[in-house]
């Protein structure tokens, strides 16, 4: 799950999250509350949330146009990532990944204040 919400907050920068069409004010409100939405719906609840200006939508047909335009790109770009393979064990460098420290035999481990008489 973890992995997933990094790879994702990668492909947001990566894929051009913060570009929106060009097109006038209203459109480019609308693609980025749908792109917020569709990244939402395809399971990045942590990131996003659903945001709609309910009134534009109704009113307004190019808001509701760039709406569908960012749902759509943002979820569908989200899906792909979510069906992506989380990589095998064996394809990570076992030797990044030694957790333990070894000190030369010359020194001694040093005592913590909490263990100090």
């Amino acid at each position: 799950m973890r992995a997933a919400v990094i790879a994702s907050a990668l492909c947001l920068s990566a894929c051009g999250l913060d570009t929106v069409p060009d097109g006038p004010p209203n459109f480019q409100a609308g693609y980025q509350d749908g792109c917020y939405t569709g990244y939402a719906a395809a399971g990045m609840t942590l990131l996003f949330k659903f945001t709609r200006d309910v009134e534009a939508y109704d009113q307004d047909a190019i808001y509701r146009q760039g709406w569908d335009a960012g749902y759509q790109y943002c979820h569908s770009q989200q899906s792909v990532m979510n069906n992506m393979p989380a990589p095998d064990d064996d394809d990570v460098d076992r030797s990044r990944r030694n957790d333990t420290v070894t000190l030369p035999p010359s020194e001694s481990p040093v005592a913590l204040p909490s263990e100090v008489p």
